[in-house]
């Protein structure tokens, strides 16, 4: 009896003691937690498990990320968190009449005083840009934004806003081009000034094309046109605190609607052409504008209800550098920038059951999401191929490139010729325009879809350290120098894990034959450019020799032999591996007729990109090998249902 009475007198006296530490420990917690979540701009806010590891950071610390600052209920002292100084720590007695609910008032008191603080920091800051952002609420600029990669030059921020909407003014290629993947002698990359001829079908189609791609520019520009007008009149390089403010690629873009989304994790042709452009595309036909977030980390293992909402948290795939998202590589799709805050109280996912309509027909039928200005749409990589929304995209597209073609006609800028063209052209974004009339035996989504290509263009606007290294790297290639342009056939040849699971494949010699029977008459002087990512057909190319032909390589591809990025061949050169398949892509831009396995999807971009005027030939003939003339070429995708097909699959799996 008494050994019980022991052990429940101790018992009762941890409870005591646990129920105190956890209420130190809850409070302590608790305030960092409501800091971390204020209007108060976080950054690498740090999260410790007791005061003596909180105090342990705080000798040992020499910078400070929040400006906040947090009573102690387990010493009697206050602790101060600058974000401009060191950690300081106060000493000093509490009063000793100081309850619990004097504490939290204390707490409550001295964190309010912060946030004014912190405000009244921030305003003097705002008005010594001398009205640089005199347009941005004291919210937004406080807050902790999820901030576009930072370009060199605000100059060329701004310029991308405000300059690429009189490009039908100034027809300077360089605010429209110079980013693009296109060739630099392509039709889409020279300015047809001096070809205003509207009979010319070649010369309307192309101006239809960079309508398009005007358009959906101007669309994710435009709410940031009024911030950019102020930033550049107003901007002093002298002046500090114009960059401690912000970042110069982030703007607030307010009153803007949003579709938040995420970049799939999938090889690079499907992650862009059946993953980014959609998305791109459902916040056109919204009237939002699209923001892609990856590896966000204040959305790990938060679900609010909805498990898509982790897709936040994860990286991307096809990068190793510290972003882990897109724009280690490309531009974003918009300057528009949304904050940690805005998202953690205001996002909301859309249900499946509006998702699907939205994606099939391009509307929200549900009156509070249309209306909600924050959507989370969960990536979907799959081919768009509703007519619904693909006729609501067009008079979208033709609403907001109509609007650039009336401003350019109100300055009367340029001969009555030009504008015939224009008017044409803009009639072509409302019809479709075919290859030729022949139907096709093999066919894919967006076949022949203007929006589409010029959505993926759009979306694949290169960085400044990707278009350096890329262009290093061809400048290397010299067989290029000697390369007859009308004497040119591109191989892109995929193996590795794409063969056998998902396509029947071509040997490389196959691939030779077939460039020996499209030259004509075998005649001598052509260049054969061949891309892989399989090591064994870079092998192949590098032994081969012809007489009729010499065959053109990237002798620096990572050969990477996997196409899933989530391999660690992959995934621990993933940066390696983008800059050689922006190489490939470019090097196959320069040929005149191109073969491609039209069940990758990085061909299928190819092709998409050769048909709208991207590549060096206005009229480049990408050829699907599933449409040669001679059926031996023929390859098959898993999908496909020809009896021919499912013979030969009948036959891999057997073996």
């Amino acid at each position: 009896m008494i050994l019980q009475r022991l052990i429940f007198a101790m018992l009762i006296v941890s409870i005591v003691v646990m129920t105190q530490y956890l209420n130190s420990r809850r409070i302590f917690r608790g305030v960092l937690n409501e800091a971390k979540w204020s209007s108060i701009a976080i950054e690498n806010a740090v999260e410790f498990t007791s005061l003596q590891k909180f105090n342990n950071y705080i000798r040992t610390s020499s910078t400070a990320s929040i400006d906040v600052l947090i009573n102690s209920t387990e010493e009697d002292s206050i602790l101060t968190v600058n974000t401009t100084s060191k950690f300081h720590k106060h000493t000093g007695p509490i009063r000793n009449e100081s309850t619990e609910a004097t504490n939290k008032t204390n707490l409550n008191d001295v964190k309010l005083d912060a946030i004014k603080k912190h405000k009244e920091d921030f305003a003097a800051r705002k008005n010594a840009t001398n009205g640089a952002f005199s347009s941005n609420s004291l919210e937004w600029l406080m807050s902790t934004r999820l901030s576009n990669a930072i370009e060199k030059d605000p100059q060329n921020v701004w310029s991308q806003i405000l300059d690429n909407a009189d490009f039908l003014d100034t027809l300077d290629p360089s605010l429209l081009t110079e980013r693009t993947v296109c060739d630099k002698s392509s039709q889409f990359r020279s300015t047809f000034a001096q070809e205003w001829d509207a009979q010319n079908e070649t010369v309307v189609k192309g101006w239809t094309f960079r309508l398009i791609y005007l358009a959906i520019h101007h669309l994710h520009h435009f709410p940031a046109k009024e911030e950019a007008e102020l930033r550049r009149k107003f901007y002093d390089p002298e002046n500090s605190d114009y960059d401690n403010l912000l970042s110069s690629s982030d703007f607030e873009c307010p009153n803007t609607k949003f579709i938040i989304t995420t970049v799939a994790r999938m090889g690079f042709g499907a992650t862009f052409r059946i993953g980014v452009v959609n998305s791109i595309l459902y916040g056109i036909v919204t009237d939002r504008v699209t923001i892609f977030l990856n590896n966000v980390k204040p959305f790990t293992n938060l679900t609010y209800g909805d498990k898509d909402f982790n897709q936040l948290s994860e990286d991307w795939w096809l990068t190793n550098c510290p972003r882990q998202d897109m724009q280690c590589f490309f531009l974003p799709t918009t300057p528009c920038t949304v904050t940690e805050e805005n998202l953690k109280q205001n996002l909301i996912s859309i249900p499946e059951k509006f998702a699907r309509p939205l994606r099939r027909q391009g509307t929200i039928f549900n009156a509070t999401l249309s209306d909600h200005p924050y959507l989370f749409l969960p990536n979907r990589v799959s081919p768009m191929i509703d007519k619904g929304i693909m006729w609501k995209l067009k008079r979208k597209l033709f609403s907001a490139a109509w609007d650039l073609v009336q401003s350019a006609k109100g300055k009367n800028d340029g001969p009555k010729e030009k504008f015939e063209v224009l008017d044409k052209a803009l009639e072509g974004i409302k019809t479709s325009y075919k290859d030729d009339g022949v139907e096709k035996s093999f066919t894919y989504s967006n076949r022949n879809s203007m929006i589409h290509a010029a959505t993926l263009l759009y979306s694949m606007r290169l960085r400044d350290g990707l278009l350096e290294e890329v262009d290093k790297q061809i400048s290397k290639i010299t067989k290029l120098q000697s390369m007859e342009p009308e004497k040119t056939i591109g191989m892109p040849i995929r193996g590795s894990d794409k063969c056998s699971i998902e396509s029947t494949c071509l040997s490389f010699e196959k691939h030779m034959q077939l460039a020996h029977e499209t030259m004509d008459g075998n005649t001598k002087g052509w260049s054969v450019v061949v891309t892989s990512e399989a090591s064994d057909v870079a092998k192949a190319s590098a032994n081969y020799s012809s007489s009729y032909f010499e065959i053109v390589r990237n002798e620096n591809d990572i050969l990477q032999d996997i196409g899933y990025p989530r391999h660690p061949k992959y995934r621990n050169h993933a940066d390696k591996v983008m800059v050689s398949s922006m190489v490939a892509l470019k090097l196959h831009l320069l040929t005149k007729v191109t073969y491609g396995n039209c069940c990758s999807n990085f061909h299928l971009l190819l092709f998409d990109l050769l048909r709208n005027g991207c590549g060096y030939h206005a009229a480049a003939q990408p050829i699907c090998l599933q449409e040669t003339i001679n059926p031996e070429y023929h390859v098959c995708c898993k999908w496909t249902e020809t009896d021919e097909c499912q013979r030969q699959w009948k036959e891999i799996r057997g073996k």
